[in-house]
């Protein structure tokens, strides 16, 4: 009776045992599996990375910017001095504003 304690102990260890490699060993090749997107991701982020790098060297040439401004920014005329108002026109104006802000508030 004794044998049969010390069989049916070893049996349910050693299925214990066997049950708990199953699981580790699905748990470990779940984990690789991950990894393995993981590094997939990486290597794809890796290479927009690089796209993006490249493009950037491309967009920011000063030949090419300097094209574009050319081409877009011919039509801007210098600015001159008359297109400002002078500190006297200022404080003109700003009075003038001041007045008819005052009478349009106080009229009914």
């Amino acid at each position: 009776m004794n044998r049969f304690r010390i069989i049916m102990f070893a049996v349910v260890g050693f299925g214990a045992i066997a049950a708990s490699l199953f699981i580790v060993e699905n748990e470990v090749r779940d984990l690789k599996d991950n990894l393995q997107e993981i590094n997939r991701q990486i290597r794809a982020d890796n290479e927009a990375i690089h796209v993006m790098q490249a493009e950037l060297a491309y967009l920011t040439q000063p030949q090419r910017i300097a094209t574009l401004v050319k081409e877009n920014m011919s039509e801007l005329a210098t600015q001159q001095s008359t297109q400002y108002y002078s500190e006297n026109a200022a404080v003109l104006a700003l009075t003038h504003t001041k007045e008819e802000t005052e009478s349009a508030s106080v009229a009914p």
